[in-house]
C-alpha cells in the first residue's frame, strides 16, 4: 500500500501505513517510525518526500495540509478519524466480553492510553477503538 499527503511546511509526501497527524504540525507512518527507532538510531526515513507537483500527476487532483491522506491504489481519501486527548471513544474487552466506554488520556506508539469510568486503565490499538458503542458492536 502507499499513501499521499502534504505535510504543514508544504512537502508532498508518500508513506508506506496510512499516516497520523501529529502535533497538528506533521504526518507520520507510525507502525514505520517505531520499528525504525527500535532497530536503529536514524527515525528520519518513514517516508519519502516527493517532488513538487507528483501527487496531481499521481491522483489528478492538488492536496494541502487540510486534506486527509489518499490512498494512491484507489485515489480515494482515506476515511481516518483523528483522535485526541479528552475524546471518548469506544473498544470490545475481551476478557470482560463487553464493550467499554473509555476516555483517551495519551496517544503514544500508535496506542491510546484510556481510562474507563471506574478508573480502569487501558492501552489500545488504534484498529481497536471506535467513535461509537454501535461501531464498536459491529465490528465484531
Amino acid at each position: 500500500m502507499a499513501y499521499l499527503a502534504v505535510q504543514s511546511w508544504g512537502d508532498e509526501v508518500m508513506f508506506h501505513n496510512c499516516p497520523t497527524r501529529k502535533e497538528n504540525k506533521y504526518w507520520q507512518d507510525d507502525e514505520v517510525y517505531y520499528e525504525i527507532r527500535c532497530l536503529t538510531t536514524c527515525a528520519e526515513d518513514y517516508s519519502i518526500t516527493l517532488p513538487k507537483g507528483t501527487i496531481k500527476k499521481l491522483i489528478g487532483r492538488d492536496m494541502t495540509w487540510e486534506d486527509k491522506p489518499v490512498d494512491l491504489l484507489t485515489g480515494e481519501t482515506v476515511n481516518i478519524l483523528e483522535w485526541k486527548q479528552g475524546d471518548i471513544g469506544y473498544f470490545f474487552e475481551t476478557n470482560l466480553w463487553k464493550t467499554v466506554k473509555v476516555v483517551i488520556n495519551d496517544i503514544m506508539n500508535g496506542y491510546f492510553v484510556a481510562t474507563d469510568e471506574e478508573g480502569f486503565k487501558y492501552r489500545i490499538s488504534k484498529d481497536d477503538l471506535y467513535a461509537t458503542e454501535k461501531d464498536c458492536e459491529l465490528s465484531l
